[in-house]
């Protein structure tokens, strides 16, 4: 006879202040009801009822409403739970305070606790024989394109390019273009996704060879570049 149109549940979702939300309830019923019975289960005084309109009864196809107020005491991170009971009828209820992070980190609902961030570096290497390392550890050597590491927030990268011995002339690209041509590359204070490209070439001369030999003389050339 009595139907609460919020369902079996009164959720108040995530809050850090007081706040309120309303049970409406519905006679469906031929009899008209007296004053209806409703009642707050102990729950630590985190709920209230502040308003209620079925205490003067409820007539055939009329509604009456109860304010239901969330004012958590110790206003602590944590999930509070309490019931409403409306003659025989439960409807539980549920508020949650979200803990406060701090800046390393994030609020992860699941787990409902703080979880520090993560962000990604890409490594590429462009051109030239060798390998990424990132803080000594070998990242990617002869494939190395679009290679995705994760790191903590705040963390400090070394970025080394170990080049093949004829491969000594190092230029960084993306984020890491500041870093010049040195074959290591400092990052600090991650805080944001990075991106970072390696090209490396040579400062040595190619020496290229070449024999002719004609009907009565034989010479070398030899061509630097």
């Amino acid at each position: 006879l009595i139907n609460n149109e919020i369902g079996n549940s009164l959720n108040f979702g995530f809050t850090t202040r007081s706040t309120y939300k309303v049970v409406t309830v519905k006679n469906v019923g031929a009899v008209n009801y007296g004053p209806l019975v409703i009642s707050k289960n102990n729950d630590d005084n985190n709920f209230s009822i502040t308003y209620n309109s079925c205490e003067d009864g409820l007539a055939v196809n009329k509604t009456c409403s109860v304010r239901v107020h969330f004012n958590p005491q110790g206003k602590d991170a944590a999930i509070y739970t309490g019931s409403l009971a409306i003659e025989n009828k439960t409807v539980n209820l549920e508020a949650k305070i979200e803990p406060t992070c701090l800046e390393s980190h994030y609020f992860d609902e699941s787990s409902f606790s703080c979880k520090i961030k993560t962000f990604t570096i890409t490594y590429s290497k462009l051109v030239g024989i060798g390998s990424i390392l990132q803080n000594q550890e070998s990242i990617c050597g002869v494939a190395c394109e679009n290679v995705v590491k994760t790191v903590n927030y705040g963390s400090d990268l070394t970025v080394t390019f170990n080049e093949d011995p004829s491969f000594d002339l190092v230029s960084w690209g993306g984020d890491a273009v500041f870093c010049s041509s040195s074959l290591s590359c400092q990052l600090t204070n991650i805080t944001s996704n990075k991106t970072i490209s390696v090209s490396a070439q040579s400062s040595k001369p190619v020496i290229v060879s070449a024999s002719l030999t004609g009907p009565s003389n034989q010479f070398e050339v030899d061509k630097y570049y």
